[in-house]
């Protein structure tokens, strides 16, 4: 056994002795893990495969097949060729056994699993309690929930609606990422443009971070949030900015500014820390009685809790130096206007990844 790895062993007997004496809570056991277990977080190397970390992304089924196909084998020569990380696609319908296997093929020999990520339309309704199935049948304006789908309007689109709570609320304890630490997602309509020359990874693992995302400002949360966040945390958000790289916030007693939010396309998560007993609190107030209601999606689930509780390890990208150039609804890492992305191979004049990758989907 290396030194490394012995001194990783005796760490983590430290912290389980610790745990014992001292009768830590699971979240201060996590904390404990989380920075003991990964000493010498120094002498990790960029682009060798770390323990604990998982691609993830989400689509609403087949009808997305050539987005996902795209942006993961963009994602594999871009990155994940050389750390070969496990991927987990969620999806709100099934895809065709064929076609999870030609998906495969794009990632190999990455590990590639695709899991359905609800217990089908009417049985998630059918699993509300009253109160709550009565305010989504209202807003959807029928009286039964049979003839509803996945497409239909509540108002909005439902398959859209569930994508954002799903990533607000059900991702950070689902089973299949249960076993992993640190979270890449990626939107299947992130597409990478080069091969990254930086480990985002690494660099996240190293600073001991909360949330690594590149871009923010997106928007600003719904002002019917602040009411949540002041039941969730006992204060609300005067402002959040960017000073040197991570989050400077103000809070105070009964702030009524709409709160700045992390752009949702593209971040990487300590699991940790958004399983955490506060955190998972926050995340259900957040969705409260409003069953898929647009405005309390992932955005504020994830940016809410990291300017809160975890301000100091919540890094921008780019402010600290990482430029991946990931390309996302016709802009480069959310700040940069591209265009279409079916002609930004030819006027980038980057043919690497495109030679590799055929480009099928995004629009002109």
């Amino acid at each position: 056994m290396s030194f490394f790895k012995c001194t990783r062993v005796i760490y983590l007997l430290i912290a389980i002795l610790l745990a014992a004496n001292y009768h830590l809570s699971s979240d201060l056991l996590n904390q404990v893990f989380g920075t003991l277990a990964d000493v010498p977080v120094n002498n990790i190397i960029e682009f060798e495969h770390q323990e604990g970390v998982v691609i993830v992304t989400k689509i609403h089924g087949p009808n997305q097949l050539g987005l996902l196909r795209q942006s993961l084998c963009l994602l594999n020569y871009a990155y994940n060729s050389r750390t070969l990380y496990d991927i987990v696609v969620f999806t709100t319908t099934p895809l065709e056994e064929e076609e999870i296997i030609e998906t495969e093929k794009l990632v190999a020999p990455a590990n590639l699993t695709v899991v359905i990520d609800n217990m089908g339309l009417q049985n998630e309704i059918q699993a509300l309690s009253q109160d709550r199935r009565e305010k989504f049948l209202q807003r959807c304006g029928v009286s039964s929930p049979e003839n509803l789908t996945w497409w239909d309007n509540c108002p909005g689109r439902i398959a859209y609606n569930w994508q954002a709570q799903f990533r607000a609320l059900h991702i950070w304890t689902h089973p299949a990422i249960a076993k992993y630490r640190y979270m890449l997602f990626l939107d299947s309509d992130g597409f990478s443009t080069r091969v990254w020359t930086q480990d985002p990874v690494t660099f996240f693992i190293k600073n001991n971070l909360a949330i690594l995302f590149d871009n923010f400002p997106q928007g600003n949360a719904d002002v019917k949030c602040n009411e949540r966040i002041k039941s969730a945390f006992n204060t609300s958000i005067c402002s959040g900015t960017l000073l040197d790289g991570k989050f400077k916030v103000t809070t105070g007693e009964d702030c009524t500014n709409r709160v700045p939010l992390i752009h949702g396309f593209f971040h990487i998560t300590d699991l940790n820390f958004y399983r955490s007993k506060k955190v998972m609190q926050w995340q259900e107030k957040l969705i409260g009685d409003c069953f898929l209601c647009r405005e309390f999606d992932d955005q504020v689930a994830v940016t809410v809790p990291a300017m809160m509780l975890a301000p100091e390890r919540s890094f921008e990208m780019r402010s600290n130096g990482i430029y991946l150039d990931v390309y996302h609804n016709s802009q480069i890492d959310g700040k940069v206007r591209a265009g279409g992305f079916l002609q930004y191979p030819k006027e980038r004049g980057n043919k690497t990844l495109y030679d590799i990758c055929p480009i099928t989907a995004g629009n002109r």
